[in-house]
């Protein structure tokens, strides 16, 4: 009878373990990012070569104009199958030696005095707000669009409503932008 009781036992303290485990594991998911967990996971074995996929990321950053993810974002980057990963930015990575063939011409990281992250959740009052006001004063939210009604010859009556994709983090780096949504619902961090 004893026996069965320390089994009970063992067997409960080994869930509470496990348990303990998945809570760490949901903690530091939560709290680094779920990318991150993954990347220190693979990291952790030397994971696959992910140049080209970086670069990739890196010309996309920098032909959308996303200051921010070109010279502010941290990638891991391992070089080959042996070695750990490294953090880069894309501007770092652009200057290193050997080259990596990157390349932004578009985007001068000592010049960019507006960086921080846009926060927030935009509300559709932001466009709806311009109801039959005319194209140029929906459009003056970058967020929205107009929208003509088909059977009204007036230019000025139409629906302005919110670009599709539209989103307060759309205007990192942005300041200027941002600070003009801050009625609906953005809200400008600085980058420290």
């Amino acid at each position: 009878m004893n026996k069965k009781g320390a089994d009970i036992a063992i067997g409960t303290i080994v869930i509470i373990i496990l348990a303990l485990v998945v809570l760490v594991v949901i903690i530091y998911g939560f709290t680094v990012g779920w990318g991150n967990l993954f990347q220190n996971i693979v990291g952790f074995g030397g994971g696959q070569v992910n140049v080209q996929t970086v670069i990739s990321s890196c010309q996309v950053s920098c032909s959308t104009q996303s200051v921010y993810d070109y010279c502010s974002k941290k990638r891991n980057v391992v070089f080959d199958e042996k070695g750990k990963g490294e953090v880069f930015t894309c501007e770092q990575l652009e200057k290193r030696t050997p080259s990596v063939g990157l390349s932004c011409d578009s985007i001068d990281c000592s010049i960019s005095e507006s960086r921080g992250l846009c926060n927030g959740e935009l509300v559709t009052s932001a466009c709806e707000s311009k109801k039959d006001l005319g194209r140029a004063n929906c459009e003056a939210l970058s967020v929205c669009k107009w929208i003509d009604e088909a059977e009204n010859q007036n230019e000025n009556i139409g629906n302005c409503a919110l670009k599709e994709g539209s989103s307060c983090s759309s205007f990192n780096d942005n300041e200027d932008i941002c600070n003009e949504l801050t009625a609906f619902g953005c809200e400008w961090q600085a980058q420290t």
